[in-house]
């Protein structure tokens, strides 16, 4: 079959395709929009936390940490990036772990850990991930547990020093 020649009058197009003019993320760039996101979600759990630790809110702080708490986890449930997560989560429990916590502040966590295991097992284009990878996922995140109850004794002390803590 002979190839077709494009008439002798056509030029090719003097101005660049459109895709030639998208941002291309170099894999520096993804690295650093990756610890962007990862600084800012953390931040924000922190912060919400914090509030949420705070003895005798008033209404308005109330409804100011439920706003908060709900945009995080609407952010946290449309993120996709596994290790944003993992870490956020694991941010979650370290700040978490052997701080006495009221009703608001373990409903915070509650709902913030649900939302990051929403956005674990939710990958993009809303299937949900099959079992092996759920099963790793479980492991990974139990690993990290432990990781994090090994330092307990450390956490604990940061947080209220000069206390002796007995782990049972």
């Amino acid at each position: 079959m002979k190839a077709v020649k494009p008439p002798k009058f056509w030029k090719p197009p003097s101005s660049p395709p459109l895709h030639a003019s998208l941002q291309v993320n170099t894999p520096s760039q993804l690295i650093n929009s990756e610890d962007q996101l990862l600084q800012d979600l953390t931040t924000k759990a922190i912060e919400i936390i914090d509030l949420s630790s705070t003895p005798s809110l008033s209404a308005l702080a109330i409804q100011t940490w439920q706003e908060k708490v709900h945009k995080l986890a609407t952010e946290l449930r449309a993120t996709y990036n596994k290790k944003v997560l993992m870490t956020v989560y694991a941010s979650l429990l370290s700040n978490t772990i052997g701080v006495q916590q009221d009703a608001l502040q373990a409903t915070t966590v509650d709902i913030l850990n649900g939302a990051l295991l929403d956005g674990l097992l939710t990958p993009l284009g809303g299937a949900r991930v099959g079992e092996i990878e759920l099963t790793e996922l479980i492991d990974e995140l139990t690993d990290m547990q432990l990781g994090i109850v090994e330092k307990l004794p450390a956490l604990i002390e940061k947080k209220n020093p000069g206390r002796y803590v007995m782990l049972y």
